[in-house]
């Protein structure tokens, strides 16, 4: 196959773009362009194309390759004993990094807080709120809710400072939910 032909040149073209060439193909075809000026609208395109996609010499320079190596080391020098005993420290890290990890977790598992724990679902905890706010809604300040074990402490706090305790608490038999008045 001769590249100076136009018909070769069009098949070739036309995989050029189907990405089917081979390398050697591509730098067949660079160099014919690199020195022969294109023939019609498609080939100009082309030849722009592979001049654009075409590696610069710059970036396989010496100084690039020695700039790598600065910055990211190279092993090919070193010997095997060091890339080794690099490598083991690198694992050693690692185990370490690990190890750190599962102590923090199981620390956090240990020593974190707990968590108050119902028998009563949220809704049913803001129902009762909902309830004893509105049997005096003009006096009522506030009501906070908190779970202790199987039961809700439900506190009503007046805008006249006074403070009043409750107990949520579940019927057994029925199911159905208490409110009782605790002294202060």
């Amino acid at each position: 196959m001769n590249i100076e032909d136009k018909e070769y040149r069009k098949a070739l073209i036309e995989r050029y773009l189907n990405a089917d060439t081979i390398p050697e193909e591509e730098r067949n075809m660079r160099a014919y362009y690199a020195e022969a000026p294109a023939v019609g609208d498609d080939e100009k395109a082309v030849a722009r194309l592979m001049n654009i996609s075409a590696p610069s010499a710059e970036a396989y320079s010496q100084t690039k390759a020695d700039e790598y190596d600065r910055l990211f080391g190279s092993d090919e020098s070193a010997s095997f004993e060091a890339r080794v005993a690099k490598r083991r420290g690198v694992i050693f890290k690692s185990l370490y990094a690990f190890a750190a990890c599962a102590a923090a977790v199981a620390l956090f598992l240990i020593f974190k807080p707990k968590v108050p724990s119902t028998d009563f679902t949220p809704l049913e905890i803001a129902q009762s709120i909902s309830a004893l706010a509105e049997l005096n809604s003009e006096d009522v300040e506030s009501v906070t809710a908190k779970p202790t074990g199987s039961g809700v402490i439900v506190t009503v706090v007046l805008k006249d400072g006074t403070r009043c305790g409750f107990r949520m608490a579940r019927d057994g038999a029925s199911g159905e939910i208490h409110l009782l008045a605790m002294n202060d």
